[in-house]
């Protein structure tokens, strides 16, 4: 197996997705299209996506999409639009039980 150049660990060649949030109740589930205030454009189908808040930018989690960014905002505003896979809070609430 060859070793990684620079280019492929730099990542310059991936863009991240994100998506920002009013309030920070991403804790534990998913996202749903009318808590979401906005999401950056193209983002794919089933993409990784970073959740911030508004208030300063600060991350929130991390997820997947359900549908892409123009799909989204054609749905209802009850439809799923992260699913939830990690918040930031999620090793405070479950440290007990981790190890």
């Amino acid at each position: 197996m060859r070793p990684l150049t620079d280019e492929e660990t730099r990542g310059d060649n991936e863009a991240r997705a994100e998506c920002w949030i009013e309030e920070s109740n991403f804790a534990g589930g998913v996202l749903w299209e009318i808590q979401q205030q906005w999401m950056s454009d193209d983002t794919p189908e089933h993409h990784g996506v970073v959740v911030f808040s508004l208030d300063g930018d600060v991350p929130l989690g991390f997820g997947a999409t359900s549908k892409s960014a123009s799909d989204i905002s054609k749905d209802s505003p009850n439809a799923i639009s992260v699913y939830h896979q990690s918040d930031v809070g999620e090793y405070l609430r479950d440290e007990d039980t981790l190890f």
